[in-house]
């Protein structure tokens, strides 16, 4: 780890210490380890606030697709407002096997292409798919693993059971880090249109999934993390959306991957080492020397932001005094 990443995984271990320790979790779930879910990424982006400065905040969830690829959500890629507004590469931290969310506990990568499905930064409410390029290829052990994705003819049906696993939110216990994992099932379009209030039938029997069980759900921050279907081990779904209570029993929709294989295989083939190869033959070389004003620039970003974090803490502890 270089000494801007172990700088900033040092901040963060500060700030976990100071904060409130209760358990949180995908609502309804329960904690797991990383090993058991090596797949996993917690994905972190710098957004700029110009009343505040820059701050840090946990974006989504998302698998490891190739050592060097990431699968995640569209709109997580994105500003959901303006959607033609995507968020630069140098914005994304990706942790990979980490028990918790922040940037402490596993290996930070930076990223190098960010990709979006064209439909959805179009307009579409479909298509909830984007892809992030890492700078360096992780490095497989038993705490990243790559994910198997759904085949084609892979058509799970009304019953079935899916694991949703992420670093989201929980209603009970805001202030968690923590990795969780909850069971859902699957539910027919026919339902989830009646319940959800979007869509035809037609269209979200094509391009989605929809999930559901008593007491159950996935929350804010799971978007974009993997959904597996426990009966192949293949990953079939994207967390997209659902109800904005996710303590509700409401259904989750998820991002159908059968009906995106052909956008995320032709990512999978510009990034591939050959594709790099071609790029290096052709006169652009691969390895590029490091971007040391865009790394000084994240760090003095990060550090103000934990700077005045760490402040607001010590005023919190005066005035309870």
């Amino acid at each position: 780890m270089n000494s801007k990443l172990f700088l900033i995984s040092l901040s963060f271990t500060i700030l976990c210490d100071l904060a409130d320790s209760n358990n949180g979790r995908i609502y309804g779930g329960n904690e797991i380890d990383i090993t058991e879910a090596p797949y996993i990424v917690s994905i972190t982006i710098v957004i700029e606030e110009l009343d505040n400065g820059t701050t840090i905040v946990h974006e989504c969830g998302g698998s490891i697709l190739r050592t060097n690829l990431i699968l995640t959500a569209a709109h997580c890629n994105v500003d959901e407002e303006h959607r033609q507004h995507q968020y630069k590469a140098e914005q994304f931290y990706v942790s990979v096997g980490t028990n918790t969310k922040e940037l402490t506990g596993g290996v930070t990568h930076t990223v190098k292409t960010v990709f979006t499905h064209p439909k959805f930064q179009n307009g579409d409410v479909y298509h909830d798919v984007g892809l992030l390029e890492l700078d360096e290829d992780i490095e497989l052990n038993d705490k990243a693993q790559l994910v198997e994705l759904a085949n084609r003819e892979d058509r799970p049906e009304e019953g079935a059971d899916f694991i949703i696993t992420g670093y989201g939110k929980n209603p009970d216990a805001p202030h968690s880090q923590k990795l969780y994992q909850v069971h859902l099932n699957v539910i027919t379009a026919k339902d989830c249109v009646a319940e959800l209030e979007g869509g035809t039938v037609e269209d979200v029997d094509q391009h989605l999934i929809c999930v559901q069980a008593p007491g159950k759900n996935q929350c804010q921050g799971d978007s974009g993390s993997p959904i597996l279907d426990t009966s192949t081990n293949r990953q079939v779904g994207i967390v997209s959306h659902g109800a904005s209570d996710c303590s509700s029993d409401s259904p989750s929709a998820l991002t159908r991957v059968t009906d995106n294989l052909d956008y995320i295989e032709e990512i999978i083939s510009k990034t591939s080492p050959s594709a790099r190869s071609e790029v290096s033959q052709r006169g652009r070389p691969v390895y590029s020397f490091p971007d040391f004003s865009r790394d000084f620039s994240r760090m003095m970003d990060m550090l103000s932001w934990l700077t005045g974090k760490m402040i607001d803490f010590a005023k919190g502890l005066l005035t309870k005094k």
